[in-house]
């Protein structure tokens, strides 16, 4: 039952904070400052009271299967004071952390500590702990005064549930940006992968989509595939072949990138490109050549 719950945990605990920064004038509340500070704790008792509201009408409806793997009334306000100090902490590792990888296993931790140790841990400290974290998530959304994090979450939100609402219609599905992949690779996210504006944005597309990669693989394999079985006056004309068609296939890849939208918005004049072009060629499909070139002597 307590791994059911851990589990369950994850998915009900509260991450954000709904603070009607989209009705409210945010000029005019960072201006005055009580103001502000009176929209910020309606907000917190309102996101957490709605939260609250909706996990007793579940436990009420599920009151009888409770009491019938011997929960007492005890357990099931302990139930309720866990997920309120799982939301408060998710929410207050999410001012402090942007990252999800570096928030999920401190989450993971405080979850498998709490959870395993239900029946064990007194009321007295999840009440204290509880009032712990609430202060800790205050003092937290209250020193922030210029609506940082706040105004991300919001908008957030808003895209979440107008691309619900959009989707409805082919014709309000054209107004939704378009979803631009992330990199495969998690570290080449922020990282410069060159000091040439037009080449790093090349390289971040090339890691976007991953069947850019599925011609010239193939193309390689099937290269050291034939390298086997063939004779050697045979394996120089496959050799030859496979350089030429990673150029064919490496510059029909970047025409299609060119196409992409940033591209267009940008617009790199047509020397920028070509050296451009030609500098991702040294990186990329020189190597290769020299490794098939290693590969050719060796088999």
């Amino acid at each position: 039952m307590l791994i059911v719950f851990l589990i369950i945990s994850f998915f009900v605990s509260k991450s954000t904070i709904r603070f009607f920064i989209y009705e409210a004038d945010l000029l005019f509340f960072q201006q005055n400052v009580k103001k502000m500070i009176n929209l910020k704790r309606t907000a917190v008792l309102y996101s957490f009271g709605f939260y609250n509201f909706l996990i007793i009408l579940i436990l009420g409806f599920a009151t009888p299967f409770l009491f019938s793997i011997d929960l007492t009334f005890i357990d099931i306000m302990k139930i309720i004071l866990v997920l309120n100090i799982f939301s408060m902490i998710h929410v207050s590792l999410n001012y402090l952390y942007k990252s999800w990888y570096v928030r999920l296993p401190i989450l993971l931790v405080i979850h498998t500590f709490l959870i395993l140790n239900f029946f064990s841990i007194h009321f007295g400290i999840y009440l204290i702990l509880f009032i712990i974290s609430a202060v800790i998530l205050f003092r937290k959304i209250f020193s922030n005064r210029y609506w940082v994090t706040e105004v991300l979450w919001e908008y957030e939100g808003f895209y979440k549930w107008m691309k619900i609402i959009f989707q409805f219609s082919m014709e309000m599905s054209y107004y939704l940006p378009a979803k631009i992949r992330p990199p495969i690779f998690i570290f080449a996210k922020r990282r410069k992968l060159s000091d040439h504006r037009i080449d790093n944005l090349i390289y971040k597309s090339l890691l976007r989509k991953s069947s850019f990669f599925s011609l010239p693989l193939r193309l390689i394999l099937l290269c050291i595939g034939l390298f086997i079985i063939l004779p050697n006056w045979a394996k120089v004309v496959v050799l030859i072949i496979t350089i030429l068609g990673l150029f064919t296939s490496f510059d029909s890849i970047l025409k299609e990138i060119k196409r992409a939208s940033f591209f267009q918005l940008i617009t790199p004049s047509e020397d920028e490109w070509i050296s451009s072009k030609l500098r991702v060629q040294k990186r990329i499909i020189y190597p290769l050549i020299i490794a098939l070139l290693l590969l050719f002597f060796i088999l």
